[in-house]
């Protein structure tokens, strides 16, 4: 068995979250982290504050495999007056 950390890092570089550790066979698996993230610094064109996503692969507590992904949050409201 393998295990997967999920850390969300602010724009700062300062970890705002990391997600509980979970277990999984080494194997084609497909695994979901959820992360809420209060009072977030939002993504736009004229400030564009990117948070880092970081995963990192565990066998037998040593890392095997670890990806950085950049990502901008956005907020999106649609009402019904369009």
């Amino acid at each position: 068995m393998a295990r997967v950390a999920t850390g969300l890092l602010d724009p700062r570089c300062c970890v705002h979250r990391v997600a509980e550790l979970i277990d999984f066979a080494l194997e084609d698996t497909e695994l979901v982290h959820d992360f809420n993230v209060a009072q977030p610094r939002l993504w736009s064109p004229r400030s564009p504050s990117l948070y880092q996503v970081r995963s990192e692969i565990l066998d037998n507590g040593k890392p095997i495999d670890t990806e950085h992904t950049r990502i901008g949050i956005r907020r999106i409201q649609i009402d019904q007056d369009g």
